[in-house]
């Protein structure tokens, strides 16, 4: 039941690719291209960007992380562990299976800094037309997230979309 669920999202992302019109994000024509090498969890992602691989963390969501000290955050928003930990594999498994060895384009908002604590770079991330926070958040794998003020350029539009919905929320 899983296999075919996890099938039919791989398929209808597939398939939505030239079917979704793309916002205009900030310096979406200054966008740099990279391939993905690895796929860390939901939002942070390693990239090979002109023969560098770089730890890029996907701006305005954030994606449940299974260390004790992160969980609470999850916990506060009624999640169970199991329920965190499936959707955390389901929306893993996803990616992985959609964007390992695919290239993705990286769009800097400049009102956001373009690294974080941990020194990795902070992007909003397009597969083709589909930009992959909008498409965690609507997914239910993932929950708008900005750590600084004002809002990021496409956050406004994830807590719109963000209506506790999909995995982490059926």
């Amino acid at each position: 039941m899983k296999r075919l669920f996890l099938l039919s999202i791989a398929v209808l992302f597939i398939l939505l690719i030239p079917l979704v019109k793309p916002r205009i994000l900030p310096d979406q024509t200054q966008g740099e291209k990279g391939t993905v090498t690895e796929i860390i969890d939901g939002d942070t992602y390693k990239i090979k960007i002109k023969n560098k691989e770089k730890t890029v963390r996907v701006l305005g969501i954030d994606f449940p992380d299974l260390t004790k000290e992160k969980l609470s955050k999850w916990y506060e928003e009624g999640l169970d562990y199991e329920r965190i930990e499936s959707c955390y594999e389901e929306g893993k498994e996803i990616l992985e299976k959609e964007l390992l060895g695919k290239e993705l384009t990286l769009i800097y908002d400049p009102r956001e800094a373009r690294r974080d604590l941990y020194g990795r770079t902070i992007a909003y991330l397009l597969y083709g037309n589909i930009s992959i926070g909008e498409f965690m958040v609507e997914n239910g794998y993932a929950i708008m997230f900005d750590p600084n003020e004002p809002l990021c350029e496409e956050c406004a539009m994830l807590k719109i979309k963000e209506k506790q919905k999909g995995c982490l929320w059926e």
